[in-house]
């Protein structure tokens, strides 16, 4: 399985006073010897050229949310064109957005 991994879930995790903190710290456990050992070598950067910026402010121009970001849009497309269904987030934007979150946010 694919996951894509939102700064929001980076943030939880290091910040013990978030208040998804204790959720996204156990996700990160669970996974912690699987991601050193098996993902950190296969990660995949993916670098923001003009065309995928494009496509981003586009995405946020159409949305028309007062609250939704510039990243949030980013994300979006980044998972869209890389065929990425599942996201690790405290994000409730990839919900609205119809992606399966997690954990699972409620």
């Amino acid at each position: 399985m694919r996951v894509y991994v939102d700064t929001s879930a980076f943030y939880s995790v290091l910040d013990a006073d978030d208040r998804h903190h204790s959720d996204a710290r156990r996700t990160w456990m669970d996974a912690v010897r699987v991601f050193h050992d098996d993902v950190t070598p296969v990660v995949q950067m993916v670098w923001v050229d003009e065309p995928l910026h494009r496509a981003a402010s586009s995405a946020l121009l159409t949305a028309g949310q007062r609250r939704l970001r510039l990243v949030d849009c980013l994300s979006f497309v980044v998972m869209r064109q890389a065929g990425i269904e599942t996201v690790f987030a405290m994000d409730a934007h990839f919900i609205e957005q119809g992606f399966p979150v997690l954990p699972s946010l409620s």
